[in-house]
């Protein structure tokens, strides 16, 4: 049963590319919720059509509900229509529609070189009102036709709301009915005609583990630490961010940091998200070797079926247009604690699958735009690294090392390796190419040649010990090594330090709240 209320952590719970800092290795949240339905699609007894007709019911049903959302939303934003028919100047009652016609920017949005009703330029309309305002000869008339132009176009939308709503049931009544060789979605609490007398009320939502002790410690600690609200000075934050660019190269290089991310903001939130963003969103999900073989059979569906894949990016598109309300689910996330074959017990929640693909999509688009960006910093002056030998030291290497720049030596090959196989190594550098967890044991096993896999890095940097070890041991007679542990890091984070080292790189305001709504995430334990 759903809680009758939920409760929202104070830290940063949600794990995946989305979160600008990785979880604790304790923390694995899912990023698929269990579709009983779905999974049926991968059973062997059924056949290829009965598979895509399931799949098809179900993306129309996330559809219709995206659909729903903008159609309310789109309801509020057009009583424009009813404050501009109280208005009796004509020139205020078109700004007051071209006010609402702009700003509108889910489905049915238009841009300045629209054409409305197909006799108004929208572009041009602006320089119009200004002259209508000035030019006492300017007809009447034709303002009027111009918020007539407005008023249809308002309505128009809401009209095609309507019928796409009324379309998208009967489709799904289509594929019900005997017409159509589907086999309805199944939810979690509804079991399908023919079952078993066993399987009646073996619902999985309603099944709590017993668990052992362990499990009981491990949630007993995460709930000491997400729920117990620590206040950061924010203000000490940012002074100490401040003090870290303020060289002339640092604060050059930080203000192009800034631009980029801003441009990012703006850019990203338009851009058109394609069935190759999709594919790749789907095999970064699978990467993560957090899901059961059912909810991968149930990626691999979607994967290898060009109709679904061209459904799930026109449901994406219309989230990502609709992103500033975007909100997790009101009764709450439900966090798991599942045993790995490690021994160690992870807590998970189970987003809806539309949900993980969504943020999933856009925590690896702004990884890679993170780690590229950060990389420049790394490289450029204002990244402080140590002094440049002294002229006698100079002039000695270049006797006894001739022909030698200095591109070979030992802190060229350490700063190498620190920048490409430890800098912000767990961000995907491509959004093509997935990033795994290195201590994620049922994770899909990545090739050897692959030199960012967990495997490769862990060789190198016992390389790297031993290569340090005989060299210091060589020169200095000794060599120590210490390896330290952040326990609970990730979701031991406050969200406010999060958010502001966010905004001080420069990420615009609409992705910030949005990353606040992300982390300020309702959760619920399988006991409350």
């Amino acid at each position: 049963m759903w809680p009758t209320t939920t409760r929202s952590a104070s830290r940063s719970l949600i794990r995946g590319p989305l979160a600008t800092v990785r979880c604790s290795k304790y923390f694995r949240p899912t990023e698929l919720t269990p579709l009983s339905g779905m999974s049926r699609m991968a059973s062997s007894t059924s056949t290829k059509a009965n598979s895509f007709n399931q799949t098809l019911h179900y993306i129309t049903e996330i559809k219709l509900q995206e659909l729903e959302t903008q159609r309310l939303a789109y309801k509020e934003h057009s009583k424009a229509l009813d404050e501009a028919q109280k208005q009796t100047d004509v020139i205020k009652k078109v700004e007051l529609l071209t006010k609402a016609v702009k700003s509108w920017t889910g489905s049915g949005s238009v841009h300045d070189t629209k054409l409305i009703e197909g006799k108004l330029h929208l572009g041009d309309l602006e320089f119009w009102l200004q002259q209508a305002k000035k030019d006492p000869s300017f007809s009447e008339e034709i303002a009027r036709s111009w918020a007539e132009a407005l008023e249809q176009h308002i309505q128009h939308i809401g009209m095609r709301f309507d019928a796409a709503r009324l379309f998208g049931k009967l489709f799904n009544e289509w594929l019900e009915s005997g017409d159509s060789s589907a086999v309805a979605y199944q939810g979690p609490s509804e079991v399908p005609s023919g079952a078993s007398d066993a399987s009646v009320g073996t619902d999985a939502s309603s099944f709590v583990e017993a668990g052992r002790k362990e499990m009981y410690e491990q949630k007993a600690k995460l709930q000491s630490i997400v729920f117990e609200d620590h206040p950061i000075e924010t203000d000490k934050l940012k002074s100490y961010l401040e003090k870290l660019f303020e060289s002339e190269e640092s604060t050059k290089a930080l203000e192009k940091l800034r631009k980029e991310l801003k441009d990012f903001s703006y850019h990203f939130k338009r851009r058109k998200i394609t069935t190759t963003d999709v594919k790749d969103t789907l095999n970064g999900l699978l990467a993560t070797g957090l899901m059961d073989e059912e909810k991968r059979s149930t990626l691999k569906a979607f994967q290898d079926n060009a109709t679904v894949l061209e459904e799930v990016a026109s449901v994406l598109n219309m989230r990502m247009a609709n992103i500033q309300s975007w909100s997790w689910p009101k009764d709450g996330m439900l966090v798991e604690f599942r045993r790995h074959l490690n021994g160690k017990y992870r807590a998970f929640t189970d987003p809806e699958i539309v949900d993980a693909l969504f943020l999933h999509y856009i925590g690896v688009h702004w990884q890679v735009k993170l780690k590229s960006s950060l990389r420049r910093i790394f490289d450029s002056k204002a990244w402080t690294r140590p002094l440049p030998p002294s002229g006698r030291a100079r002039q000695r290497w270049r006797e006894q090392l001739r022909g030698d720049s200095g591109e070979q030596s030992i802190h060229t090959q350490r700063n190498t390796s620190r920048r490409d196989l430890f800098f912000m190594s767990q961000l995907q550098e491509t959004t093509s190419h997935p990033v795994a967890y290195d201590d994620l044991v049922d994770a899909p096993e990545s090739g050897d040649d692959n030199p960012m896999s967990p495997v490769q890095i862990k060789r190198q940097l016992l390389h790297i010990i031993t290569t340090e070890s005989y060299l210091n041991q060589a020169i200095k007679g000794s060599h120590t090594t210490l390896r330290s542990d952040l326990e609970w890091f990730g979701p031991s984070l406050p969200h406010k330090p999060i958010l502001t080292v966010l905004e001080f790189m420069g990420m615009s305001k609409t992705w910030l709240n949005f990353y606040n709504a992300f982390l300020a995430t309702p959760i619920y334990f399988p006991d409350e």
